[in-house]
């Protein structure tokens, strides 16, 4: 009996003082890295996305009547106007989800976003994600007795998206882009190479200043490139963005075919137009 009790402390009592000295070691887990607070600038894509299971709710207003219009026409507000709708879900923390219409030409479209490469780094940390879309416009603006081909209703683009920050307050994106049928109101079917830019200035938590630009690099344009800047607010969860830009588009696709009239420094009175953006993560 005696060798049978030592034997029984022998074995339990280091295994008692081991599992109490053991404790798992819990594990970090390191947060996204994010350089933009949305996943838009204006027209142009951030490389950001939402988290699993999160929902965005967008609304935009692009309106056709000139800011020069002047106070008759409440710089243009009381105007017709470009309506945009859209609906994004986080499929995962890398992999956005995005269905919109817009009213111009009945466009539908959907992109899938994903976030690809993050590179921490203090002082010129990177973000790199990439994004996929197709749109169909159900209600064609058609020049004369211009008829379209089947399938030149439907658009294809893919944009690539680099992002950075310096010193927490300067947001730098650029986002080459390649547009697949860029305009109906072509003869045939063209193509067009963007470089879209976007540079926000956050002031502080709640507000930043916002300037976006969208030069075409070969293939088909309309008159002139696209120039937007404004400002956002951001508070509990909505961003509201004001702006002027010389391009009506909202939506990707039809803003990437270039703008209808110059920025600055043209002869042309009707080039400015006043727009706003809201949107919702749910």
């Amino acid at each position: 009996m005696k060798y049978i009790s030592t034997f029984f402390i022998t074995i339990f009592i280091p295994t008692l003082l081991f599992s109490q000295s053991w404790q798992r070691k819990s594990e970090v887990v390191e947060p996204p890295l994010q350089l933009f607070h949305s996943t838009y600038a204006y027209a142009l894509p951030t490389a950001e996305t939402l988290k699993q299971g999160d929902y965005l709710y967008g609304i935009s207003h692009r309106f056709t009547l000139p800011v020069s219009s002047g106070f008759e026409q409440l710089f243009g507000i009381d105007g017709p106007v470009i309506n945009m709708m859209n609906l994004g879900y986080g499929l995962t923390d890398d992999i956005f989800l995005n269905l919109g219409r817009s009213n111009r030409e009945s466009q539908w479209w959907f992109e899938t976003k994903y976030k690809a490469i993050e590179i921490r780094n203090e002082s010129l940390p990177i973000l790199i994600s990439f994004l996929g879309g197709v749109a169909y416009s159900s209600k064609p603006t058609l020049v004369g007795g211009q008829e379209l081909e089947s399938g030149r209703d439907w658009h294809f683009y893919g944009v690539a998206i680099i992002n950075t920050l310096i010193s927490d307050k300067l947001g730098i994106g650029i986002t080459p882009t390649f547009s697949y049928n860029s305009h109906l109101q072509c003869p045939e079917i063209e193509n067009s190479i963007t470089l879209g830019a976007y540079a926000e200035y956050y002031l502080d938590d709640m507000y930043s200043i916002l300037i976006e630009t969208n030069p075409t690099i070969t293939g088909w344009r309309n008159k002139y490139d696209s120039y937007t800047v404004g400002f956002s607010m951001e508070t509990g969860g909505h961003f509201f963005k004001f702006s002027v830009s010389n391009n009506t588009a909202i939506n990707i696709q039809q803003f990437n075919s270039g703008a209808q009239s110059a920025f600055l420094g043209s002869e042309e009175k009707n080039n400015l137009h006043f727009g706003f953006q809201i949107t919702r993560n749910l």
